[in-house]
């Protein structure tokens, strides 16, 4: 099955049981900043992440997003076993803070 090399939107669908991710988990502010991150920033946070289960970094599938005490908290699905990941991007909210910003 080929995977999707570039950024997820929050409002396409996920490919990891066809939920339409504009329905998930995502605050309006958590969506803003997410398109506000780069293509290259998005690709890099969702090919890096974390898996528990694998025990090594993965690819995840994107579901939803909340800020938490001003960083970007994301939630997703990872795309080889299906176990639940997040990511934290830290201080997103801060001008010139976080990944991607210069």
């Amino acid at each position: 099955m080929a995977r999707r090399k570039g950024p997820i939107s929050p409002t396409k669908t996920s490919g990891q049981g066809g939920e339409d991710l504009a329905t998930s988990s995502w605050s309006p502010e958590a969506h803003r900043r997410w398109e506000q991150l780069s293509a290259d920033t998005q690709h890099l946070v969702l090919t890096h992440g974390w898996c528990t289960q694998c025990g090594q970094a993965q690819r995840m599938d994107l579901i939803g997003g909340a800020i938490i005490v001003d960083d970007l908290v994301l939630t997703g699905i990872c795309t080889i076993c299906g176990h639940r990941m997040a990511r934290l991007l830290e201080g997103e909210g801060r001008a010139g803070a976080g990944i991607g910003r210069s």
